[in-house]
Formats: C-alpha cells, structure tokens, sequence
C-alpha cells in the first residue's frame, strides 16, 4: 500500500495542492466581501478533473479547509488569511466568522467532497509565506480527480 503526503482521497475522488514560490502574483489587489464574492471561484471541489489557478478558488478552498479544523483553529487560520491578504493589500470582509463558519458547514457554500479525511491539504497553513504563496501566486493551484478514468 502507497501512502501519499498532501493528498485526500475517498476512492472516488480525490484533491491536492501545489504551492508554487516562483513569485508570478496575480493581478489587482482588491476588495473582497467574502460572502457576496465568492461564488466569483469555485465552490465545489470534488469529482472533476480540474486545476484551479485562481485567487477565489484558492481562498475558497483554504476557508473549506478551515472550517474542517476545531474552532480554535478555525478561528486562527482565518485571521491568518486575513492578515496575509492585509499584508498584500487586499481587503476582505468575512463577516462574522462564526456566522461564517456555520454557512460553510451547514449550508455548504464552499464543499470539498471528501471532507471526511481531516488533516490534509492543510499546508498552506504552516506559515505565513506558503499561504502567500498559495493564494497569491498563480502557479500555485488545486488540482481535483477522480478514480473513474
């Protein structure tokens, strides 16, 4: 048996990232209001074969993955995406984050479909910078599958 780093699967479908540092930002820091903005990106990350370069798709992602984690955490690795988005000159208003936490969980705004594994793909949280990286550099990115091809 194989055991893969990075990477979540239920036998069906499957994700990773890919954190990039070779600097290539994306474009036009701006205001987020979190809730009204992020179905800008993909919400649903599950059965299909895709790589998912863009900025919201990367932050809606990394709230999914943050929403997996105890409130504590939860909270903290918000605040941390907030302050790395700050420190970048980006603006986002999440709301309240218990509000916040409770529409991800319960109204699945944001889905990943093999939530049920915890502790993975959760890298981007090890330090400010991987974070940086992975939601602001394009080359950075989400890459869903599937084991039906």
């Amino acid at each position: 048996m194989k055991v893969r780093t990075g990477f979540v699967s239920n036998s069906s479908s499957s994700s990773f990232i890919v954190i990039s540092k070779d600097n290539k930002k994306t474009e036009n820091p701006r205001y987020i209001n979190y809730l009204e903005d992020l179905e800008e990106g993909k919400t649903d990350f599950g059965w299909e074969i895709e790589d998912s370069h863009d900025f919201i798709s990367k932050l809606n992602f990394s709230v999914a993955i943050a929403t997996l984690s105890d409130s504590i955490l939860y909270e903290d690795r918000m605040k941390m995406i907030k302050r790395v988005l700050t420190d970048y000159n980006y603006e986002i208003d999440f709301g309240d984050l218990d509000d916040l936490y409770l529409k991800v969980r319960e109204n699945q705004l944001v889905y990943i479909d093999h939530q049920s594994v915890d502790n993975e793909n959760e890298e981007m949280f090890e330090s400010d910078r991987k974070l940086k990286d992975f939601l602001l550099n394009k080359t950075s990115y989400i890459h869903t599958d599937n084991d039906n091809h």
